[in-house]
């Protein structure tokens, strides 16, 4: 009885003692001894102590100083006291507290609500559970594992750019001793400091385990933007590396002519092809052939506009000038030149040719085309061919105007959905000018199609059929197909399929089954203008049959009848015929076939008359009410309504026994099955 200790004396005729009410991770000492009838004790046993257990495990909280080598694993205590010992296993393999094979698992005891490791691998997954110890080292429970990831040591840094081109660029890093394997993210933007993610720019995010990313598909004479971060296994990056910018290439100028051409003027024309606007170009001009070679002795006019087209003045009267135009990238790269381009200026007093303008009022049969006016012409010719060459040849139809500045062929009519290629002339006394020829333009198909109607129909495949409408073969046609009505609005959200055919029909396949696809044509001409389109038709998919027919919620008076909707969509109904005749869907003459509809893959039926054998089939309606082939015919019997009671025996004699019982209103012709033994297993089993 140690000065100021609390001893507590428990009486017990058992050969144990349980004590409760005991606080959490304590040691208590016991002792126990014999009391005589007398309350004499025996010797008292050796003080013997243990610890209660710790009573509340610890709650995972956080990960917190977060490094490429250190990472600090918090939780929060769950009110166990102050002093209270954990223990932290950490390892990089999951769940630590199971002692993975193989796995290097460390231990370590802390009284803090923390722990802070250090000496870490960087960018690797350590995982940590933790419990409470007692005073004997036995833990609580130990909480589920929990992972999180260093961080990535190093950033990388620049290197250069390679592999340029007009619609690539490849972007390079080192990788400053970051271990193979390590995972990289690039952003790239037409906008400086795509890390930045700045308003309205669009920011690419590509991820990599090399040390370059190959950009493709770019444009071509833009500016892009890149920065590069290691990631570590929880996408967390390193800092990213200053914005590095390049320019693709330009792509060599194309589509080289000429207008406006008078005895002292000459405008060279070419397209941008693909190039970026505010590309500049550079045009070498010459009295001599392939200019871009300086030949010697010959005077090369360089001229740079960010325009396309470059008009030249103050030349010569009837003579030939060669021209030949590069584009410029960002970078001041400079494309291959065009091939040298020539162009006679008019003798003095010679009439230029207009320069072509736009083309409009483009019809089944007549195209309006624009010009500018020339100096000195008292009219123009607008002539149609269906060959390009310059001049016109033949000339399938033409107009002359005096003084407008626009006209229209349509004499004779020209063919609809034919490719015309137009050519102005400027008129005046006693002379005309040469041809300024325009793009070709194909004239409008003449008559939209018909719908006409839906063939070939399965659970996955629809036959749209049209008709002409007079359309020479070979007319182009454009089905839009969708699940949503009036395809050709392209409804919001909607996904719109766009197809193109010289048939009179769209066979479309991979379809999903009892689904209503709907679908409008329209007959495209060469410049891919369409007729209007049909009205919006629309058909459904045929339904799948269904399978693995089994029955459930047996009863005397009740049958459950299941399926599987084999791909069916949700929402697809089906119709079940039931009949005590077998085969119900051949309506065998005489029976009583019930139809039922219901949208779910079961039906169940009531009010059965007990004891008998009722056959079903079911049978999948798609959206226009059209039924799959039925399931075969599958029957089973409800369950005899009433237990026979039993009555007495009769009969009785050496050698036989009359076994007596009633139906309890069963009906004639039930059947019953007797079981007979000279014990409590049964030898033989009769029917009656």
């Amino acid at each position: 009885f140690p000065t100021g200790a609390v001893v507590t004396i428990s009486y017990t005729y058992n050969l144990y003692l349980s004590s409760s009410g005991l606080n959490a991770n304590t040691t208590y000492y016991f002792q126990v001894a014999a009391i005589n009838n007398n309350d004499v004790p025996t010797s008292y046993t050796t003080s013997k102590g243990t610890s209660t257990f710790v009573e509340f495990a610890p709650v995972f909280n956080n990960f917190t100083g977060m490094a490429a080598n250190a990472i600090q694993f918090n939780w929060t205590d769950t009110s166990n006291p102050a002093g209270t010992l954990y223990r932290v296993l950490t390892s990089t393999v999951d769940n630590p507290a199971t002692f993975p094979q193989g796995a290097v698992v460390t231990s370590s005891d802390t009284y803090n609500l923390y722990l802070s490791s250090s000496g870490l691998k960087a960018n690797t997954t350590y995982y940590f559970q933790m419990a409470a110890i007692n005073n004997n080292d036995v833990p609580t429970s130990y909480t589920s594992s929990k992972g999180t990831s260093t961080l990535v040591e190093f950033a990388p840094v620049f290197n250069n750019f390679t592999g340029m081109a007009a619609n690539a660029i490849q972007f390079n890093w080192t990788d400053t001793n970051n271990p193979s394997g390590t995972l990289y993210r690039v952003l790239t933007s037409t906008v400086d400091n795509p890390s930045t993610f700045p308003s309205g720019a669009v920011v690419t995010s590509s991820y990599t385990y090399n040390l370059y990313l190959n950009s493709t598909g770019l444009n071509a004479n833009t500016t892009y933007y890149f920065q590069v971060a290691a990631i570590n296994n929880n996408d967390v990056p390193t800092n990213y590396t200053g914005s590095q910018s390049t320019s693709t290439f330009a792509v060599m100028p194309a589509d080289v002519n000429f207008t406006g051409i008078t005895d002292n003027t000459i405008q060279f024309n070419w397209s941008a092809n693909g190039n970026s606007e505010g590309t500049l170009y550079r045009v070498l001009a010459s009295t001599v052939a392939n200019p871009s070679t300086f030949p010697a002795g010959a005077v090369v006019t360089t001229s740079d506009t960010y325009n396309t087209f470059l008009s030249s003045a103050g030349l010569n009267p009837d003579t030939n000038y060669y021209f030949q135009v590069a584009a410029i990238n960002n970078n001041g790269l400079i494309t291959s030149y065009t091939t040298d381009a020539t162009a006679l200026t008019l003798p003095p007093g010679g009439l230029g040719a207009p320069i072509i303008g736009s083309i409009t009022n483009v019809y089944i049969t007549s195209i309006t085309a624009n010009w500018s006016m020339v100096s000195g012409a008292t009219g123009y010719t607008l002539a149609a061919s269906v060959n390009p060459d310059n001049p016109p040849s033949p000339i399938y139809a033409s107009s002359t105007t005096l003084g407008d500045l626009n006209a229209a062929v349509f004499n004779p009519a020209l063919v609809p959905n034919t490719t015309y290629y137009l050519f102005v002339q400027a008129n005046g006394p006693n002379k005309i000018s040469s041809w300024s020829a325009y793009p070709g333009t194909s004239t409008l198909v003449e008559f939209a199609p018909i719908f006409n109607n839906f063939t070939g129909m399965a659970a996955n495949a629809i036959q749209f059929n049209w008709t002409d409408t007079n359309n020479p073969s070979g007319t182009l046609y454009r089905v839009l197909t969708s699940t949503v009505d009036n395809p050709s609005t392209f409804p919001t959200g909607a996904v719109v399929t766009s197809s193109y055919t010289y048939n009179l029909y769209l066979s479309s396949t991979n379809l999903k089954a009892n689904t209503t696809y709907y679908f409008q044509v329209a007959a495209i001409n060469n410049n891919d203008v369409p007729t209007n389109y049909t009205g919006s038709q629309s058909t459904s998919t045929v339904a799948i049959m269904p399978t693995d027919v089994q029955f459930t919620g047996m009863a005397a008076n009740a049958v459950q009848f299941n399926w599987t909707d084999t791909n069916n969509p949700s929402g697809t109904r089906y119709r079940v015929l039931t009949s005590t005749v077998d085969n119900p869907s051949t309506f065998p003459t005489g029976a009583v076939v019930t139809s039922s509809y219901t949208y779910n893959l079961y039906l169940s039926s009531t009010n059965l008359k007990a004891n008998t054998t009722y056959y079903f089939q079911v049978a999948a309606i798609n959206n226009n009410d059209v039924p799959t082939s039925y399931t075969s015919s599958k029957g089973t019997s409800t369950f005899v309504e009433f237990a026979p009671v039993f009555n007495n025996f009769t009969g009785m004699a050496a050698n036989a026994v009359q076994f007596n019982w009633t139906d309890t209103n069963n009906p004639s012709g039930t059947r019953y099955r007797v079981l007979t033994s000279t014990v409590g297993v049964h030898t033989l089993t009769i029917y009656t």
